[in-house]
């Protein structure tokens, strides 16, 4: 068979590591031909990787779509802000889809694309949203355990994402996600697909949602005295500051933190440059950031079972923790240990499951993603998530976000009716 044949739009961290790698990896399943890109070094640097020759090298994607079709499909690779026209242009020009998280920053452009897709889409022809969490194999393990009755009936979900303390910083602090405006926010960025987790767990439709959360770390009202902003500047808490830009930067952080910095914000590749010159560099407590840094959803499923969701800058560890309570068995898992326990009521006895996965890609995730719209595209069949189940979660953050900044608690049917669903 020969390979499905893919444009890229957006060349930055995910166009170029996640899909980018699996189609150098993966020659055979997937091949790149043509990219969309408006940072000239990002675009020449990446054609050169895939062997793209100029004419298939775009500096928008309007170019790029506005052209007879290239490929089998469209990997639309943006900043969240950007998703909706990409992608209704890529689905409009005939290719499969397959779109970065979030849908849209916005419930309205989120629903139009649903239904734009629901009554326009070509027979066969996939628009797949990237909830890269349901193809790991620690949440494919958990849910399988659940199916086949393991803890009997599901009644309570708590589940607990450590964003980690230098990820928040990096992100959603000196980083593209700091301000809601421009990007989402943090329950819809950083915590839609764990919404879809939620709901995929609880096989049932959300009824009740409820939130609270703030900003209460990194705000000008905590900046030391004397402290400049930038941390290279010579900040005299450097030694005890844990964000210091300069001791994350240097050693500390792995490189998935590094080159957004690098390749995408400095075109010199210099760190010390960077961190004088770019976001990344400044004091954490002067970069203008409003995303809450801390919150809590509760959400009670129309099955009756009831769901916590933590979501926190403040922990040492990047990993989701949860713990599934059922009326015979509990289930306790690690993502970034990859270990699932299972305890049985009956007998008290514990099944421990460890994974043997790699931590990076999402813990599997990202790889299994890629594949199965890979192998969708070229077998014609559709991805497992589909995209209704997709909206429901990103809706599902926006109502959240609605009842943390309103102090309410949410009806999901209400609040979806005026959309029209």
């Amino acid at each position: 068979m020969n390979p499905v044949t893919a444009v890229v739009v957006g060349a930055g961290d995910r166009g170029r590591h996640v899909y980018g790698t699996y189609a150098l990896e993966h020659p055979g399943e997937l091949r790149i031909i043509a990219v969309a890109e408006p940072d000239v070094v990002r675009r020449r640097e990446f054609s050169e990787l895939h062997g793209i020759p100029p004419e298939r090298s775009f500096a928008g994607y309007e170019e790029l779509f506005a052209a007879p079709r290239l490929a089998d499909a469209a990997l639309i690779c943006t900043q969240d802000g950007m998703h909706y026209r990409p992608a209704l242009l890529a689905k409009q020009a005939g290719y499969h889809v397959l779109l970065e998280k979030p849908i849209s920053n916005t419930p309205e452009e989120c629903v139009r694309i649903w239904k734009d897709c629901a009554q326009n889409t070509a027979e066969g022809q996939i628009f797949a949203v990237c909830h890269v969490l349901r193809y790991t194999p620690f949440f494919l393990q958990i849910k399988k355990l659940l199916d086949e009755g393991a803890v009997g009936r599901l009644v309570n979900l708590q589940y607990e994402e450590d964003i980690g303390f230098y990820h928040f910083a990096h992100s959603y602090v000196r980083g593209n996600w700091r301000d809601e405006s421009c990007s989402s926010p943090l329950v819809l960025a950083k915590s839609c697909h764990d919404l879809d987790i939620l709901r995929w767990l609880a096989g049932s439709p959300v009824q009740h949602i409820s939130s609270t959360g703030s900003l209460v770390e990194f705000t000008p009202a905590n900046r030391p005295a004397g402290a400049p902003d930038r941390c290279a500047e010579g900040c005299p808490t450097a030694q005890t500051c844990p964000y210091n830009a300069v001791r994350l930067y240097h050693g500390f952080l792995p490189g998935a933190f590094l080159r957004p910095i690098v390749e995408l914000e400095d075109a010199t590749h210099d760190l010390d440059h960077a961190l004088l010159y770019t976001g990344y560099g400044r004091c954490v407590y002067a970069c203008g950031n409003n995303v809450p840094d801390h919150q809590a959803v509760s959400l009670h499923f129309e099955n009756g079972v009831d769901a916590q969701l933590t979501i926190t800058a403040f922990s040492s560890r990047i990993t989701r923790i949860v713990h599934l309570m059922g009326t015979r068995g509990e289930i306790q898992g690690d993502l970034a240990k990859n270990l699932i326990t299972l305890t049985d009521f009956a007998s008290m006895k514990k099944t421990r499951i460890r994974l043997d996965v790699p931590a990076e890609g999402h813990h599997g995730g990202d790889r299994g993603l890629t594949g199965s719209f890979v192998a969708g595209v070229a077998g014609g069949s559709a991805l497992p998530t589909a995209l209704a189940q997709s909206l429901e979660s990103h809706l599902m953050a926006f109502a959240a976000e609605k009842a943390r900044r309103e102090h309410t608690v949410v009806d999901f049917k209400e609040f979806i009716r005026p959309f029209g669903l």
